[in-house]
């Protein structure tokens, strides 16, 4: 053999796998080495509430991000703990929420390289990256989610076992886009995560591909169909006993009946989904059924009583600083204001619209709330201009529809308002039912997309 070719052949054993047995691991030793990895996440999960909760409660929030470098924060049970109180609080303090996710994503990222699999740590960096991304589309700060999500899909990429991990980061990334008017890419990216979940026996995340489907259809004012397979939903949901599920899609079917003018249906939807948010502690996506609710009551002519609801709704999405949500509220009042000649009133609360956006650097989501408020062109105008009235278009936040409410050119209804009492009394409540998850693995819902 030449030496050019004795070259060429050295050149080409580093580049091919060896197989000689005895250089390889036994896959004793590889299982022995998953087994120790699982060992020890399970301790460091053992005490880990306590200790982050502790830990949390007894630093100020301005503080918390000096904690990164705290050692009872830098494991994977501590991050768990981090992303599970994230979960906990979004609605109640979205502040706190995005404080926790900042934190945890500085942790993630600066987890050594052995401390972990490899992996097990792109698994941890790319969960703290889509807790972050919720988070920030909870806010309605959908740029920053979309780079968030990217962090975590960046984290992923280079392993092929983690097909789960990547349909949970995208089923948040379907939603965001959905936000922002990205339908076609939304719906091709739900029907590969429910495929995975599926795939998973995960119904719960399979439910939310769903619900994300019926609220892309309710934006592209599919009204009937969007109902539809929302009803379908309900009884799939009901199986599973999936409450927060089910809260959702009577919310969002709700909001279809609004437009379809099913009033009735609307109000009991509505009712039932408020009744289970309050049961769940979730008090910001009960608020989200008022709205819905005051919008309803708006288009039976009842605006006295519906701006009365809305004007609660507003203040408390200002009071935790859901700018959108906030400014959807009043925008749907000051439509109702304009309807009803009341031009001052409808003026001044548009004004404030305006500075709530300006005053909080969302420029983005104020440009978007406004293209979409057809019947009143630029908020600046709106006054001044007394256009006819027309639906109002408008964003919502994340996994529940936004609102489009389309309201009766008839004469004042003399009628009284709707007859379920806000919020609806106990006995009006939907019971709960406990069942299995056996007709959901017999087929999947049926779902356009």
């Amino acid at each position: 053999m030449s030496g050019d070719e004795k070259d060429s052949g050295d050149e080409t054993s580093d580049k091919v796998v060896n197989f000689d047995p005895t250089r390889r691991r036994p896959e004793n030793v590889r299982f022995a080495e998953l087994a120790e990895t699982a060992r020890r996440l399970q301790n460091e999960r053992n005490g880990a509430p306590e200790a982050v909760a502790a830990l949390l409660d007894s630093t100020p929030r301005e503080e918390w991000p000096c904690l990164a470098e705290h050692p009872t924060l830098r494991t994977s049970g501590a991050l768990e703990q981090l992303a599970a109180r994230l979960r906990s609080t979004c609605e109640k303090d979205p502040m706190e929420a995005l404080s926790l996710s900042s934190l945890a994503t500085t942790i993630a990222e600066t987890l050594p390289p052995d401390s972990y699999p490899a992996v097990t740590l792109a698994q941890l960096r790319a969960h703290a990256w889509k807790d972050r991304a919720h988070t920030l589309r909870y806010l309605g700060r959908y740029d920053e989610s979309l780079d968030a999500i990217a962090m975590a899909e960046r984290a992923l990429e280079p392993f092929a076992a983690t097909s789960f991990d990547k349909a949970v980061v995208a089923l948040v990334k379907a939603s965001t886009l959905g936000h922002i008017d990205r339908f076609d890419e939304s719906r091709a990216l739900l029907v590969e995560c429910r495929e995975v979940f599926f795939d998973h026996a995960d119904f719960r995340r399979y439910l939310y591909c769903g619900i994300n489907e019926v609220a892309l259809l309710y934006r592209q004012e599919e009204y009937a169909d969007a109902r539809e397979i929302g009803n379908v939903l309900l009884s799939k949901a009901a199986e599973v006993s999936d409450l927060e599920s089910a809260a959702r899609l009577h919310n969002n079917v709700g909001y279809c009946d609004v437009q379809l003018g099913n009033l009735r249906d609307a109000n009991k939807h509505l009712a039932s989904a408020t009744a289970i948010f309050t049961d769940l502690g979730r008090p910001f996506e009960a608020t989200r059924c008022q709205r819905g609710y005051g919008s309803l009551l708006v288009t039976k002519s009842h605006v006295k009583e519906g701006i009365e609801v809305l004007q609660s709704a507003r203040a408390a999405f200002l009071s935790h600083n859901l700018i959108e949500e906030a400014g959807l509220c009043g925008l749907t009042m000051a439509a109702a204001m304009l309807e009803a000649r009341d031009i001052s009133s409808a003026r001044e609360l548009v004004r404030s619209i305006i500075k709530d956006f300006t005053r909080d650097g969302v420029p983005d989501g104020y440009d978007r709330l406004r293209n979409r408020f057809s019947c009143l062109g630029s908020p600046r105008r709106a006054i001044r201009r007394r256009p006819p009235f027309r639906p109002i278009r408008g964003v919502h936040a994340p996994d529940t529809l936004r609102d489009s409410s389309k309201r009766s050119r008839a004469s004042p209804s003399t009628d009284p308002p709707p007859e379920v009492a806000w919020p609806p009394p106990e006995d009006r409540r939907p019971k709960r039912r406990v069942t299995t998850f056996s007709s959901m693995n017999e087929e999947k819902v049926a779902m356009c997309g």
